[in-house]
């Protein structure tokens, strides 16, 4: 927060030259700002100021905008600074009282690497309030929960239709000292012609911020099953947006999309499911679809296996779109295609990950909304022992100069630029890493005498892949410094707001939030 000490200069540029620079800055750098004169100490304290800067942030990180009253006059100028710097203050007090693990020698060391670890205490714990759910998504930024739900089906009656509700609820804004009740605010449900069980082992959903008044939650669900007279599975597609008033005013709408698409396939699996502003990307096992619900289209392309030589336990690669690309990550390969043309091209990497191991997962970071041709992605080694998760940023651009990869591409006017952002080992002797949880930076210790436990980690931001062999374990494993966040075990993470969703056996939820 700003010194409350009045700075004395003249800042010499007009206050809207200087309100162009702050939405640049970080909240953090505003502050240092303010403290630079007078003048300026005074026109970056106004509450116009500060709102301008918060939506800029929102916009920056892909915070999704009505998570905070910004048009409202009910945000105080505290209220607009600590909820601007929310992303920077979570990142921030991580790496500032985060420590490595000792040893792990014996019981005793083991004890006292969790009972004396630094500990950052919630500001805010709510009870568990009832809320049956079959999958939960977490709005970025916090506040929007959509929890889809399935039948009770204790009575043992079998259906062969699946009634699905869709539910948005409001968990109040994070951080809030104002007590708030988590509400339902719009519901809609829609039928599956398939099985309950069908219905809870293969769909597949997923949330993306589409306007700064609304968010789409996008469901793929199986309608028809395999039986040996057809061998083939029918997928149906279906998306929801959900509308707020540009002021951030109550009563929003919750409506089915008017476009949808069928889709026939011999795989009985959806890999995985990517959203990228108005475009849907589902990932079948040599099949992707790519659905534009605006321009009620849709396109399918053949994917190669890019796993050919490695034959992975279970199925290692996933597709991510960019603003013009599809980009298909497998162990050893990148394919990429250019979705602009049609057909698209293709450009197809030689090996990039020449440590590949058979154990191994990968997972999509979200990405800022700004950022329309960089895909973040995270690698889960799995070998016999200890984990690592190295992140990378992978560039796709026509004029992104020469660099890592240094491998022959087929056009030679489309560059990819592979960059290794981090590597961080975990012991998982005492360790669990949850990879879908990674982009909040979270890992919990499971059994033994202390219970549950939760950990935020800073990565080590080690230039090299982590060495597999035993020698360098105990070196690397103390380049990654954790701070324990309690005896929960978080079921949703948003590292935008330092807010945690736990759950309890499907039918409550609870809030935990870590920053005021």
């Amino acid at each position: 927060m700003p010194s409350t000490s009045m700075p004395t200069a003249s800042s010499g540029l007009p206050d809207d030259i200087w309100g162009e620079i702050a939405m640049e800055l970080g909240a953090c750098d505003v502050f240092s700002l303010s403290q630079a004169c007078r003048e300026l100490y005074s026109f970056l304290s106004r509450r116009d100021v500060w709102t301008r800067v918060l939506r800029a942030v929102c916009r920056r990180h892909g915070v999704f905008l009505p998570t905070y009253r910004v048009s409202a006059t009910e945000m105080t100028l505290a209220q607009l600074q600590r909820a601007a710097s929310r992303p920077e203050r979570w990142h921030g007090s991580i790496r500032r009282i985060a420590s490595p693990f000792g040893l792990w020698d014996d019981y005793a060391s083991t004890r006292q690497n969790l009972d004396e670890h630094p500990t950052i205490t919630p500001t805010i714990e709510g009870a568990f309030f009832p809320l049956r759910h079959w999958r939960l998504h977490l709005v970025p930024g916090g506040r929007f929960l959509a929890a889809l739900t399935l039948p009770n089906h204790s009575s043992g009656y079998v259906s062969e239709t699946t009634t699905v509700a869709l539910s948005i609820c409001d968990l109040g804004e994070p951080g809030s000292t104002d007590h708030h009740v988590p509400s339902i605010v719009a519901s809609q449900s829609f039928d599956s012609a398939c099985s309950i069980r069908h219905m809870a082992q293969t769909a597949k959903s997923e949330v993306v911020v589409v306007s700064e008044s609304s968010f789409r939650v996008v469901v793929v669900h199986p309608t028809r099953q395999h039986s040996p007279m057809e061998p083939r599975f029918q997928w149906s597609a279906i998306a929801f947006d959900m509308e707020f008033r540009a002021d951030g005013g109550s009563n929003p709408s919750l409506k089915r999309h008017r476009s949808s698409i069928t889709i026939d396939t011999p795989d009985g699996r959806v890999l995985n499911i990517c959203l990228q502003g108005h475009h849907v990307l589902l990932r079948f096992s040599e099949l992707v679809v790519i659905w534009d619900p605006e321009m009620m289209e849709y396109i399918s392309i053949k994917v190669p296996d890019l796993n050919a030589r490695h034959r992975v336990i279970v199925p290692s690669c996933i597709s991510v779109l960019t603003g013009h690309h599809l980009v298909s990550i497998g162990v050893e390969t990148l394919g990429v295609w250019d979705i602009s043309s049609s057909p698209p091209d293709i450009v197809i990497s030689d090996p990039w990950n020449r440590e590949a191991h058979d154990r191994i997962l990968f997972s999509q970071v979200p990405c800022p909304a700004i950022t329309d041709n960089r895909v973040y992605f995270d690698v889960h080694y799995q070998p016999a022992g200890d984990d690592s998760i190295t992140r990378y940023q992978l560039d796709v651009s026509p004029h992104t100069p020469e660099s890592l990869v240094g491998i022959p591409i087929a056009k030679p006017e489309t560059r990819l630029t592979l960059t290794l952002m981090s590597a961080t080992r975990f012991p998982t002797s005492r360790l669990s890493t949850n990879v879908d949880l990674a982009h909040g930076q979270l890992c919990y210790v499971w059994g033994g005498a202390p219970g549950v436990r939760s950990y935020a980690y800073a990565p080590s931001n080690s230039l090299t892949i982590p060495s597999m062999t035993p020698e360098k374990l105990v070196e690397e494993t103390a380049l990654t410094k954790y701070v324990c966040l309690g005896a929960y075990v978080p079921h949703l993470f948003c590292a935008l707001s330092g807010r945690m969703i736990c759950t309890q056996e499907r039918r409550s939820v609870k809030i935990v939030d870590y920053l005021p």
